[in-house]
């Protein structure tokens, strides 16, 4: 009989998950989120890769496809560059063509980002 495959998420609170540090986890589910939420150019993610080493240097690779356009975009991380998963977090960021996007991850977009961050922290009006 084979291995059961592992769960599709961490359990909550687990330190590691499969042998992989709590932060690794992290770091691959932020990734996701801010390239499927942050970045938004009508790619929706299809592809999560995480790659880690034992001397503990991790990247992720992700891919994004457009159904309408038929376009991908990929997104690269290299742990040893990210400093802020919510400004500049990016290697690089691969695509086909030429395509307008809200990235708000960008670092001239930090004004919209606090903007965005005020306006959900307030209370609906009565």
């Amino acid at each position: 009989m084979p291995p059961a495959s592992p769960p599709r998420r961490s359990p909550a609170g687990a330190s590691t998950w499969d042998g992989i540090p709590r932060l690794w986890c992290q770091a691959s589910r932020l990734s996701a989120k801010v390239d499927n939420s942050a970045v938004q150019g009508g790619h929706q993610l299809y592809h999560h890769s995480f790659f880690y080493t034992a001397d503990g240097r991790w990247c992720v690779v992700q891919q994004g496809m457009d159904d309408a356009a038929g376009t991908a975009r990929r997104y690269h991380w290299l742990g040893e560059r990210v400093v802020d998963f919510s400004e500049e977090p990016h290697a690089a960021v691969c695509r086909q063509a030429p395509a307008a996007t809200l990235n708000l991850v960008d670092r001239e977009n930090r004004a919209a980002r606090q903007a965005i961050v005020a306006v959900t922290c307030q209370l609906p009006a009565p």
